[in-house]
């Protein structure tokens, strides 16, 4: 079997026993544990349709379908949240702040006990 077949297994893996702890309540889908799962799928997903479609020649395809494959990899990586990625890769916390009608997020290291977000003074989780 090819690298890129074990590759596919595991990720499928990954994937099922995420949705099932998300289906279970063990995991919330608004949670690190979803954006790190949504990420690597979408990554996964979006660069093999990038790529199979752009270096094969896949018979029964006509180049205006081939094109629209292609550009579907491009949003489905588009759509990744990389700011909330980030922030759960690196284990920063973000503070929100308002000026002027604009939302600004900073990021600031995450004390284990003050772990909190603000938004209008009041802290939400």
């Amino acid at each position: 079997m090819e690298l890129y077949l074990y590759y596919f297994i595991v990720l499928k893996i990954i994937i099922t026993i995420g949705l099932l702890l998300i289906f279970l309540g063990k995991v919330r889908h608004d949670g690190p544990v979803f954006t790190i799962l949504d990420t690597i799928f979408k990554v996964s997903l979006g660069l093999y349709i990038i790529l199979f479609f752009g270096y094969n020649k896949v018979p029964n395809v006509n180049p205006h379908d081939r094109l629209l494959l292609i550009v579907s990899g491009f949003i489905l990586l588009a759509t990744i949240n990389y700011k909330e990625a980030f922030y759960v890769i690196t284990g920063e916390n973000k503070e929100v702040k308002h000026t002027d009608d604009l939302v600004h997020v900073v990021s600031k290291p995450c004390p284990p006990c003050s772990q909190q977000n603000i938004i209008h003074g009041r802290p939400i989780h």
